[in-house]
């Protein structure tokens, strides 16, 4: 768990009991979190490494054994759900109207490897500005071949492939923002919750 205290928490399932609070950074490398923590994740091939992100435009990577943060990533201004992990890589989806909102990173060295373009040539030169998206959340397919990005202004969900960055799939204006999105375990389908309450369940076809 983590919020605005600026801590990261870890629980053991099977007591309930708090096994881990994690705050302080490495001294010279690190500082830990300064500000609001929204999102934090668990690699998903190392239960001893935890991530997580929020408004200090920070990804502190943890390690369980150090009992610190071990790693930075520096300029992600994470407001939501907004970051993910597979394999080495790590992605983040910012509050932000800018060209670098969602963005992959190099888990080990920290390094922005790319910055996936959320609009079109097409989109760029409407004067609406509305494929201006302020994202909220993303998150890798099963297979990490995949993501899946959404956010406020535009309202809208896209699909991106990881490799070509292409757009495979894109939903809406929806009648709300887009809080959270989310792969099944299977990447056949895409849960999205929106700001007028409601969960949406679109099946992929990719």
């Amino acid at each position: 768990t983590a919020g605005r205290d600026m801590a990261v928490r870890v629980y053991d399932e099977a007591t309930r009991r708090l096994t881990h609070t994690l705050t302080e950074g490495y001294t010279g490398v690190t500082a830990g979190h300064s500000n609001r923590i929204f999102s934090v994740k668990f690699h998903p091939d190392d239960s001893n490494m935890v991530l997580s992100a929020g408004w200090d435009k920070s990804v502190q990577i943890w390690d369980l054994r150090a009992g610190h943060s071990v790693r930075s990533i520096f300029g992600a201004q994470v407001c939501g759900d907004g970051m993910d992990v597979h394999g080495n890589l790590v992605a983040t989806a910012s509050y932000r109207p800018s060209e670098d909102n969602l963005q992959l990173w190099d888990f080990r060295s920290t390094e922005l490897l790319k910055n996936i373009k959320w609009c079109s040539e097409t989109d760029e030169k409407k004067e609406d500005g509305l494929q201006r998206s302020l994202l909220y959340s993303c998150s890798f397919s099963p297979d990490g071949k995949q993501i899946v990005a959404g956010g406020a202004h535009d309202n809208c969900v896209k699909v991106f492939d990881v490799a070509n960055d292409l757009v495979l799939g894109s939903i809406g204006p929806l009648p709300g923002s887009v809080f959270d999105v989310a792969f099944a375990p299977s990447g056949s389908y895409i849960a999205v919750g929106s700001a007028d309450r409601t969960i949406r369940v679109y099946e992929t076809i990719f």
